[in-house]
C-alpha cells in the first residue's frame, strides 16, 4: 500500500469521482495510476506504507480491496470464513463505493467505507489488509487465493449476496409471460472476455425458437442497438432499463438459466442459486467456478486459451499478439454458439 498527498482534485471519471486534495491510503497499482492522471505537480508524495507496523489482529480489522463486484464476490467466502474464526472483531471493508451494495442483507462486514481511505482514518484500525492482486497473480481458485490471503481454507464456495424477498417479487414486472426464462450477460467488463456479438445472434434466435424468454442484460451505452432480426417479443433488452446491480441480480433470480462471460453476474447465479452457462477465453475456468455450483463452462479451444491475460494498464489484450490485433479473443470466438443452445436445451 501507498500513501499519496494530493493538493487538487484529482478526476477519475465513474471509478472514484474526484479525489480531493490531501493525504490518501490506496493499493500500489491506484497510486500508480493516480499519479499518472493528476495535474502535473500536484501529487507532492507518494509514499510506501508499512501496514505491518498495525498487523497485531485486534479488535478493529479493515479489508482493503479496490477490485471490480466480481472480485469481492469471489472474496466473500474467505472473509465470511476470517471473520467466523476470529469472533469479537469489528470488520470494516474498505472498496469503491458502489461496490458497497453487493453486502446489503449479509452481515459480513460491520461498516463499509469509500476507497481510497483518508489518512486520517488510519488510527481507527487495528489491523489494515490488503487483499490486492491476489486472484491476478494466482493459478488457484480465486476463492482459495483470498483464502490463503487471509490464512483461512474455504468448503462452502458460495458468495455471500443476499437479495431481499421484496427485490425479488418486484424483479417479476420485467417478464412477459410463462415461458422459461434466460438471463444472458451480452459483454463483460474487460474486452477479452466479451463473446462475439456476430455469435450472439445465432443463440439469442435458437433460444426464442426452443421457447425461451429472454433477458438480455448490460450497460446500456456498452450495447449497440439489436439488429432487426433480433427484433423478437421473447428478446428483452432489460439493460435499456438502467437497473442498478443488485436489480439485475433479481432479475437472475427469477430466471431459470443464465448464460454468460467469466463476470460479476455469473457468481451472481452462483449467490442465487441460478444454473448457469458460463463462457471462458483468458481465464481457466476451475479458477473461477467451484465444482460445488451448477455451472458448466465452454472454454473455445484454441492454443492461447487460458492464458491468464487481466485487464493491465488500460491494455484489454496482450500487445503483439492475435487477439490484440483483432482486439477480439481468440478462445471465445472458438465457442459454437451450437453448443450453448445445446447446453440449455
Amino acid at each position: 500500500m501507498h500513501l499519496l498527498t494530493n493538493t487538487k482534485p484529482i478526476p477519475t471519471g465513474n471509478l472514484f469521482g474526484h479525489i480531493m486534495p490531501g493525504t490518501w491510503l490506496m493499493h500500489d497499482r491506484t497510486a500508480f495510476e493516480l499519479g499518472v492522471i493528476a495535474e502535473r505537480g500536484t501529487v507532492t508524495r507518494i509514499e510506501k506504507f508499512d501496514h505491518t507496523s498495525i498487523s497485531g489482529l485486534g479488535k478493529r480489522v479493515m479489508i482493503m480491496r479496490s477490485g471490480a463486484f466480481g472480485d469481492l464476490l469471489l472474496a466473500s467466502p474467505a472473509i465470511q470464513v476470517f471473520k467466523g474464526l476470529n469472533q469479537g472483531i469489528h470488520l470494516t471493508l474498505c472498496c469503491i463505493n458502489s461496490r458497497a451494495q453487493l453486502f446489503d442483507n449479509t452481515n459480513l462486514f460491520d461498516n463499509i467505507v469509500d476507497y481510497p481511505l483518508p489518512a486520517s482514518e488510519i488510527t481507527n484500525y487495528d489491523q489494515i489488509i490488503t487483499l490486492e492482486d491476489v486472484i491476478e497473480t494466482s493459478e488457484k481458485h480465486a476463492t482459495d487465493a483470498f483464502a490463503d490471503a487471509l490464512n483461512v481454507s474455504v468448503i462452502n464456495y458460495r458468495p455471500s449476496f443476499r437479495l431481499t424477498i421484496d427485490e425479488i417479487r418486484y424483479a417479476k414486472r420485467h417478464f412477459n409471460g410463462e415461458r422459461k426464462k434466460v438471463a444472458i450477460q451480452l459483454r463483460a467488463g474487460v474486452l477479452n472476455r466479451d463473446y462475439p456479438a456476430h455469435l450472439w445472434q445465432p443463440v439469442l434466435l435458437g433460444l426464442e425458437d426452443a421457447g425461451w424468454e429472454i433477458m438480455l442484460l448490460g450497460v446500456r451505452n456498452q450495447i449497440p442497438p439489436l439488429p432487426e432480426p433480433l427484433r423478437r417479443p421473447y428478446i428483452r433488452e432489460i439493460y435499456l432499463k438502467d437497473l442498478s446491480f443488485r436489480e439485475t441480480a433479481a432479475v437472475i433470480a427469477n430466471c431459470d438459466l443464465f448464460i454468460g462471460p467469466d463476470s460479476s453476474l455469473l457468481h451472481v447465479a452462483h449467490a442465487v442459486g441460478i444454473k448457469s452457462i458460463g463462457l471462458f477465453g483468458p481465464i481457466k475456468p476451475e479458477l473461477r467456478i467451484s465444482a460445488h455450483q451448477d455451472c458448466i463452462p465452454l472454454h473455445g479451444e484454441v492454443s492461447c486459451k487460458g492464458c491468464g491475460w487481466n485487464f493491465h494498464n488500460g491494455m484489454h489484450f496482450p500487445p503483439n499478439k492475435p487477439c490484440f490485433q483483432k482486439n477480439l479473443c481468440g478462445s471465445m470466438a472458438a465457442i459454437d454458439p451450437n453448443e450453448i443452445l445445446k447446453l440449455a436445451k
